[in-house]
C-alpha cells in the first residue's frame, strides 16, 4: 500500500502514513499530499482513492451532480490554513501592571477576545483583535517608558 505525506491544518508536513489511514488524520479532498514518484504536492481528491478519504466504498458523485447525503458521510472540503493568532495576554497583563494601566486594560480586553472569535469561526475578527492587542500593548509599554524617562529626568534635575 502507498505511503503518503500530507500537510495538516497548520501547513506542517506529516507522515508518512498508509493510504488507508489518511482519514484518521482528517485528510480531505482538499488536503495536499505527496508520495514517492510524484513531482510535487497535489490535492488528495485528485490522486487518492475515494474510499480512503471518506471511510466508505461509495463512489464520488459524477461532475455537476449534487447528492444529498447525511452530513456524517460528506467529505469535508474545508481546511484551516493557519492556527489561532497570538493572544498577547501575558504581555498585555505585564504592560498593564508595569507600564500604563489604561492602555494595558484595552490590550487585555482585545487579548481576551481572540480565542473565542477564532473558535466561532470569525477568523478575520480574531486576527484583528490580536493585532489590536499587540498595538495597545506596545502603546502601553511606550507610554510607560516615556513616563519613566521623564521621572528619572525630573529626579536628576531636582538633585542639581
Amino acid at each position: 500500500m502507498k505511503q503518503y505525506y500530507f500537510l495538516n491544518a497548520r501547513n506542517e508536513q506529516c507522515g508518512p502514513v498508509d493510504e488507508s489511514e489518511l482519514i484518521k488524520y482528517d485528510v480531505t479532498y482538499e488536503t495536499y499530499v505527496w508520495t514517492t514518484g510524484m513531482s510535487g504536492w497535489q490535492k488528495a481528491g485528485e490522486i487518492v482513492s475515494h474510499q480512503f478519504l471518506t471511510g466508505n466504498n461509495v463512489p464520488p458523485p459524477p461532475p455537476g451532480v449534487t447528492v444529498n447525503t447525511p452530513p456524517k458521510f460528506r467529505a469535508s472540503t474545508t481546511t484551516v490554513t493557519s492556527s489561532c493568532p497570538e493572544t498577547y495576554m501575558v504581555w498585555s497583563i505585564l504592560a498593564t501592571v508595569l507600564c500604563c494601566l489604561p492602555a494595558g486594560v484595552v490590550s487585555v480586553i482585545y487579548s481576551s477576545k481572540v480565542d473565542s472569535l477564532w473558535r466561532n469561526g470569525q477568523y478575520n475578527e480574531a486576527r484583528d483583535a490580536s493585532n489590536k492587542a499587540k498595538l495597545w500593548c506596545i502603546i502601553s509599554a511606550g507610554v510607560g517608558i516615556i513616563v519613566w524617562f521623564i521621572w528619572v529626568l525630573c529626579v536628576l534635575i531636582s538633585g542639581l
